[in-house]
């Protein structure tokens, strides 16, 4: 078995590794890990066994922190269902032996949620604990469950059904820049802050996965009065923005949202509320996505000191 630093070679194997892993992602392949490459430092490690790529793992140097990975929502093991315990065992050890001697002095990783995992697969986590492990930061995120959505909110569902004759709304993925605009405009004057993402970033990551990255707007009239902007994973449709300016809009488009991916899909990941200094949870955030059916789920990074 041998690990070591990923190197451009290696793409194409990382990228069908990524196909055939029990929990895969859009957000683990090299494709999207390259629109970070003037963000991070990038320290990917590969592992190979007989000249096959057997597991990967997406991660970043800072400083003397290997860190898996601050540009992702998470980056777990990225391995083959095929392979037993005893190999993530001694891939785990042979990791940590590595970043040793490269000069590392911590690593800290952050867990895929359950709600995106096809398969079980907590067997890295484990294995991380059992070498000393701590849990370095958790956030609190909200998922809608699609199964269940009716039961659980059936006043909002009426509520929205109500205010919808107000609306017209439709998907709108040739509309980002247009969506983005508006929501920048929104929390410049609602937060005094800007989205995370910027427009050129968006509109790289719409080019690079059409499929992944759509979009849902709201119009009173011919006007654009909010919008969702969404990324598309294997399972979970995770809400990346949501902004308006008219009172129930926001839950008319979550509805919508439901409407468009009650088939096929598990959840409607809301995102985290731990908007606040020190992590602290904004509670009217959270309010909003309770009250339209959302579930806690807890999103967790851990710290390894060598």
């Amino acid at each position: 078995m041998i690990i070591r630093k990923y190197e451009t070679s290696d793409e194409k194997n990382w990228e069908d590794l990524v196909k055939k892993c029990k929990n895969p992602a859009f957000v683990l392949t090299r494709r999207f890990l390259q629109y970070h490459e003037n963000k991070f430092d990038d320290y990917s490690l590969v592992v190979y066994n007989d000249n096959f790529l057997i597991a990967a793992l997406p991660a970043c140097r800072q400083e003397n922190v290997w860190y898996a990975h601050p540009g992702l929502p998470f980056a777990d093991l990225i391995m083959a269902d095929r392979y037993k315990w005893t190999m993530t065992k001694d891939i785990v050890s042979k990791i940590i032996s590595f970043l040793k001697e490269a000069g590392f002095t911590e690593m800290i990783v952050k867990i895929m949620p359950q709600m995106y995992k096809k398969l079980p697969g907590d067997e890295w986590l484990y294995y991380l604990r059992n070498y000393g492990a701590r849990l370095f930061e958790q956030k609190l995120t909200t998922a809608i469950p699609l199964i269940e959505y009716e039961n659980i909110r059936k006043d909002v569902i009426n509520i929205s059904k109500q205010n919808k004759r107000n609306f017209i709304i439709k998907e709108a993925g040739d509309q980002l820049t247009d969506l983005y605009e508006l929501m920048k405009k929104n929390m410049a004057e609602k937060y005094n802050s800007l989205p995370t993402h910027t427009l050129a970033d968006l509109l790289k990551l719409q080019k690079l996965f059409p499929e992944k990255i759509n979009c849902i707007a709201g119009f009173e009239g011919e006007e654009l009065k909010g919008g969702i902007i969404l990324f598309i994973y294997e399972s979970v449709v995770k809400v990346q923005y949501i902004f308006s300016s008219q009172q129930f809009l926001a839950d008319v488009l979550l509805l919508k949202t439901v409407e468009l991916y009650r088939s096929g899909y598990t959840f409607i990941d809301l995102g985290t509320s731990n908007s606040l200094p020190n992590n602290e949870i904004n509670y009217g955030v959270l309010q909003f996505k309770a009250k339209n059916g959302g579930k806690a789920f807890i999103v967790e990074s851990y710290e390894l000191l060598f």
